[in-house]
């Protein structure tokens, strides 16, 4: 699975600065929201495809576990399972 966190971002950004149109994919809506802002901010929204979905070889459902306190440390599931309090379900399954 991929998603687009800080590292991804950065590449991103600098695929754009090089003239390249990027499709981008971000199940964490709020990863995503903030995707969307910094694309605007550097003016590259209309090169870039921010898709709210995971990426996967495969077709399959996962759900997304996301740690409130560090967003970029969601990872997928591929089995339901009891969250600790320090981890909430979010988003939906992809």
């Amino acid at each position: 699975m991929l998603g687009v966190g800080v590292a991804e971002a950065f590449f991103t950004l600098y695929a754009l600065q090089r003239g390249a149109y990027v499709h981008a994919f971000e199940p964490n809506p709020e990863m995503d929201d903030a995707l969307e802002k910094t694309l605007a901010l550097h003016r590259f929204e209309n090169r870039a495809t921010v898709r709210r979905a995971g990426l996967s070889d495969e077709a399959s459902e996962h759900t997304l576990i996301v740690e409130p306190v560090n967003l970029e440390a969601a990872s997928f599931s591929d089995s339901e399972r009891k969250l600790n309090k320090n981890q909430k379900e979010k988003g939906k399954r992809v």
